[in-house]
């Protein structure tokens, strides 16, 4: 069902495995390929390759490659193809720029359908994921077009990382960082005692450092 911008909804967050998406309390509408659109990029589809994958779906190129005008039309005449209408949703599975191309692309498709990210990086876990910011580039300049639409739902799975390079954990580890400086003692010693203990992808330690980022972005 599509929505004006006055009546967005509080985002729904779910934690588990990607198997478990059609029976998690108000995410059964991705099991059904008649609704649900999917987003994802070149990396994610490569390690996931059947998630959702009854589901139409776009294959985008990976990180500021897809946040572009040219992207965005390649989706709009995807969702034509598909029948996409105001009664379905888009779905990003990916990093932090799939995140910003699928939620202008669902903000934007007949004037806004429902959309959410299944964030597979850490840092779109703890900070691109769930903003509510969603934009591309322009004229060389980063996010230079875009709008402000909170994604109805947030499905977060920590296993995903599993594939995650060094590099990119690193960048997602540090804005969770600053979450912990920003937020306090206990939010900073939990990211500490994980650091240190050299935490494994895919642990309880790292799913909490994830849940508290979320909430302190909440906030």
């Amino acid at each position: 069902m599509s929505r004006g911008a006055s009546a967005v909804p509080d985002t729904h967050f779910a934690y588990g495995p990607l198997r478990a998406t059609a029976t998690a309390p108000g995410l059964e509408a991705l099991a059904d390929p008649k609704r649900s659109f999917i987003i994802a990029d070149e990396r994610t589809i490569g390690f996931l390759p059947d998630a959702f994958s009854a589901c139409p779906r776009a294959i985008v190129p990976r990180g500021e490659a897809a946040k572009n005008l040219a992207a965005l039309e390649l989706l709009y005449e995807a969702f034509l193809k598909e029948g996409l209408g105001r009664d379905g949703s888009v779905v990003a599975l990916g990093g932090g720029s799939v995140s910003d191309l699928a939620g202008f692309a669902a903000s934007t498709w007949m004037r806004g359908v429902d959309f959410g990210f299944v964030p597979t990086t850490l840092l779109a876990m703890v900070d691109a994921a769930q903003g509510g910011k969603n934009g591309l580039d322009f004229g060389g300049r980063k996010n230079l077009i875009g709008c402000f639409n909170k994604p109805r739902f947030v499905l977060v799975d920590t296993a995903c990382l599993a594939a995650l390079p060094p590099y990119d954990l690193a960048c997602g580890m540090a804005e969770a960082l600053k979450h912990g400086i920003i937020e306090g003692e206990e939010h900073f010693s939990l990211i500490e005692r994980g650091v240190l203990g050299g935490l494994p992808l895919g642990s309880d330690s790292l799913a909490a450092i994830v849940k508290a980022s979320i909430g302190f972005k909440g906030r």
